[in-house]
């Protein structure tokens, strides 16, 4: 039969082992949050992006994907999406649908 000693020492010896372990998955977590480079969200400037619409355009509506915004106009000559980088304020695309006349 095993000795109650050796028991003891069993139980220690793997208590010690929880605590070493759990201690190094601690640090390496903490280590992985400090090396994590910092994300686009915290390079975003406070600049002001100026978008200039005429007099008969409606905004139809607004909405933002993935540091993208898309802009919905109405205008006299038809439907315009123009999407706008969040990061840059550089227009990134365009879509354009004419009316039939």
């Amino acid at each position: 039969m095993i000795n109650i000693t050796v028991l003891k020492f069993i139980v220690i010896a793997l208590g010690v082992l929880i605590l070493v372990g759990t201690s190094v998955i601690g640090v390496t977590i903490i280590r992985r949050i400090q090396d994590m480079p910092s994300s686009e969200a915290e390079k975003v400037s406070s600049e002001i992006v100026r978008i200039h619409k005429a007099s008969g355009d409606r905004v139809k509506s607004i909405d933002v994907e993935d540091g993208v915004l898309f802009l919905h106009l109405e205008t006299t000559t038809g439907v315009v999406i123009m999407g706008y980088d969040l990061f840059t304020g550089q227009e990134v695309n365009k879509v354009v649908v004419d009316q039939k006349p």
